[in-house]
């Protein structure tokens, strides 16, 4: 009943913020936040968070919001629901580049940990989605090639399934690279994806595309049929 019980949590913190009971809010959330796990991609710890950042913003929106929860976040800076509510603000504000520089540092600190934890909740797929869209907006192509190529090789060393769309994503985005390198890894990764499922043929395409400037004795037989 989790489900549930998060959106019956979700409504009565929304009512208690309706009512200005901030104080309460904040104590509350940080008491079963401090017993969560931490960092979090479950649903129920970033829903606290969300509402811990609302209970500190303390009915301001915009710019007057963003220096509470800031400040929040510098007090638990791997805290997601933290950081995606700073990131949300900074979006909504035209902001994209704090915003990317916010979801950066949050990453920064999980890219450092030692903590297999920490390294999980860092290539979190969802997560990583709201990167690479952020970068998107900005057109950083290096970055979300970079950051995709990054996630593939941790979930194939992780995962005995790794994520089939992350690698597809990596993959694509490698192929718009000049470096070898690049090349050879996006091979690699459409590969993997073929012996997983020999009828997918975006492996195939992926992989006679990168192959074609690296060897092309290894696809001149898909090339011709």
């Amino acid at each position: 009943f989790e489900y549930q019980d998060n959106l019956a949590t979700g409504n009565s913190y929304a009512a208690d913020l309706l009512v200005q009971k901030y104080d309460g809010i904040i104590r509350s959330t940080s008491k079963a936040l401090a017993q969560a796990a931490y960092p979090s991609t479950e649903p129920r710890a970033n829903l606290l968070s969300v509402y811990n950042a609302a209970a500190h913003a303390r009915g301001e929106t915009g710019t007057k919001a963003l220096k509470r929860i800031l400040s929040a976040l510098d007090k638990r800076p791997k805290d997601l629901g933290l950081a995606l509510t700073a990131v949300q603000l900074y979006v909504g504000a035209g902001n994209t580049t704090s915003a990317i520089t916010t979801l950066e540092r949050t990453l920064q600190l999980l890219d450092e940990s030692i903590s297999e934890q920490d390294k999980a909740v860092r290539f979190n797929p969802g997560l990583l989605s709201i990167l690479v869209s952020l970068y998107k907006l900005e057109g950083r192509k290096v970055q979300i090639r970079t950051e995709l190529a990054k996630a593939a090789t941790y979930w194939q060393a992780q995962a005995a399934e790794p994520p089939a769309s992350l690698l597809r994503a990596a993959g694509a985005s490698l192929l718009h690279s000049s470096d070898r390198s690049d090349l050879a890894k996006a091979g690699d990764l459409f590969k993997s994806l073929y012996q997983k499922d020999t009828t997918d043929q975006f492996a195939v395409a992926g992989y006679v595309a990168s192959q074609a400037t690296l060897d092309y004795s290894k696809v001149e037989a898909q090339v011709d049929t």
